[in-house]
């Protein structure tokens, strides 16, 4: 990730519960381990990738479940989580 980035997510993540509570050390170290991804309206996230956390920063998301119905819908600072 461009070193460049790293302060936008920094100012993002410390007024997002639970990163607020990171010393400033740990949240640059956290900053800039992330992968930023950018899904378009209508795109599908593949739940075949395990263990991925996503922290929504802007957009909305739903949660489907597998018959489609609706499991939740998501908005920004809201975390959705895929676990193997």
């Amino acid at each position: 990730m461009s070193e460049t980035l790293i302060p936008n997510i920094i100012e993002f993540m410390a007024a997002v519960d639970p990163f607020d509570k990171l010393t400033p050390k740990t949240l640059r170290d956290v900053a800039g381990m992330i992968t930023i991804r950018y899904f378009g309206k209508g795109e599908v996230i593949d739940l075949q990738e395990s263990d991925q956390l996503y922290l929504l920063r802007t957009g909305a998301v739903e949660q489907r479940n597998l018959d489609g119905t609706l499991r939740a819908r998501l908005a920004a600072e809201d975390f959705l989580v895929f676990l193997d």
